[in-house]
């Protein structure tokens, strides 16, 4: 009997999180069924990275040697165990795991991928206009603001090449599965988990009862536009961007409810992030054998012309509103979901 690895690395913004929350929780129920999931945590960025790109790990910057190797120990052996306790296919997922440098994808490849029969990598694809809108999303719920969101070499990129093609050099075309995430492809009803056990060979009877929890949902263009706002006034009065701050996510939860079409980056800003990743983009379409084209977003000169310079005055008592409320019950801490580094 062949027995598999199979890595799941995202990429970022492709419904990851849905993924390993029904994988993670319905481990039981899927090692009925000949695999098993890796028990440290629903999302397996962190403990590859200590183990297998320890040097880009932020967290180990003020450890000791000593604490690092126990850290790594730790992971190690409980992989190991849950290894070698069956001879069931094993899963490993992780979205940061597309942020790696080409070593330290070797180093997995040689130290884990090694102990298997075979193995194979999963990734799914998002168009760019839909990738770069919800990446926006996600730096405006941790505190960025509009102007600081295109940063050429920073997300909301689209940095296909970067992300994949390290992969599909050291695993070999033949190992990687590449998906698009579009409505064409993930079809409705327990869509994208549905579609990831077909690929791997799970059987449909796993999916009975089984939903794929909801997470990070979207934010519409209303709600990201006061968020921008929220954050440009959390700035001046000292909070910091990306810094572990919960005061945005918190707010976004909030705005979460309000109606209108999903957020979009003002019509320029996106199309200057598109323009200044083209040749990304063909590289993508040239592996994938399509044309984004019309599986992307349509983009018009018209979308969200928000301009944080001139409020209305009912958002700006939105805006006073929301920070009152949260200023005033700063201690109920709401834990924000996990972002990969």
């Amino acid at each position: 009997m062949t027995r598999r690895l199979i890595l799941h690395i995202g990429q970022h913004k492709t419904g990851s999180t849905s993924i390993q929350k029904a994988l993670f929780g319905h481990r039981a129920q899927l090692a009925e069924c000949g695999f098993d999931y890796f028990a440290d945590r629903a999302n397996h960025s962190q403990p590859m990275r200590e183990l297998f790109e320890p040097d880009h790990f932020t967290g180990y910057r003020r450890l000791p040697p000593d604490e690092i190797a126990a850290r790594q120990s730790t992971i190690w052996s409980g992989l190991m165990r849950q290894i070698e306790a069956t001879d069931h296919d094993f899963i490993v997922s992780g979205e940061g795991l597309t942020l790696w440098q080409r070593d330290s994808v070797e180093r997995l490849v040689n130290e884990l991928a090694g102990l298997f029969d075979d193995w194979m990598v999963i990734a799914y694809v998002r168009p760019p206009r839909s990738l770069v809108g919800s990446w926006a999303q996600q730096r405006l719920k941790r505190g960025v603001t509009l102007s600081g969101i295109p940063e050429p070499t920073a997300p909301p990129a689209p940095l296909y090449r970067f992300f994949l093609e390290k992969w599909i050099e050291l695993a070999g075309s033949e190992r990687v599965r590449l998906r698009l995430f579009h409505p064409t492809t993930i079809h409705p009803g327990n869509p994208l988990l549905a579609d990831f056990a077909r690929l791997v060979g799970i059987p449909t009877d796993f999916l009975t009862g089984i939903e794929a929890p909801a997470a990070n949902p979207s934010m519409t263009m209303s709600s990201g536009n006061v968020l921008s706002a929220v954050n440009q006034r959390l700035r001046a009065m000292g909070y910091e961007s990306d810094s572990g701050n919960r005061l945005p996510w918190r707010i976004s939860k909030l705005l979460a409810e309000r109606d209108g079409p999903p957020y979009r980056l003002p019509h320029s800003v996106e199309q200057r992030i598109i323009e200044a990743h083209a040749d990304e983009i063909r590289w993508m379409e040239d592996i994938l054998g399509i044309e984004f084209g019309g599986l992307d977003l349509e983009s018009s000169p018209g979308q969200n012309p928000f301009d944080a310079s001139d409020l209305s005055p009912e958002l700006e008592a939105t805006i006073d509103a929301l920070l009152t409320l949260f200023q005033a019950d700063a201690r109920n801490a709401i834990d924000p979901p996990e972002v990969t580094e």
